[in-house]
């Protein structure tokens, strides 16, 4: 799956970002948290929260608007 990469200085609003890369990544989940079930990929080394539409995305097999933000 097709995921953007942006380089932010606030960490959860795409506020002034700057589109860094988009990567070619497997996303994959480590549990629930409530009915939520975050998504997750490694960025050079580290683990990103996967955000946007994920879920309908990655199950029914189509790229959606997938992003992260790095540091």
């Amino acid at each position: 799956m097709k995921i953007k990469v942006y380089r932010s200085e606030r960490a959860y609003y795409l506020k002034n970002e700057i589109l860094v890369e988009e990567v070619n990544r497997k996303p994959f989940n480590k549990g629930f948290v409530g009915n939520f079930v975050p998504h997750w990929c490694r960025y050079k080394g580290k683990k990103y929260l996967v955000q946007g539409s994920i879920d309908h995305a990655y199950m029914h097999g189509f790229e959606d608007d997938a992003y992260i933000i790095v540091p």
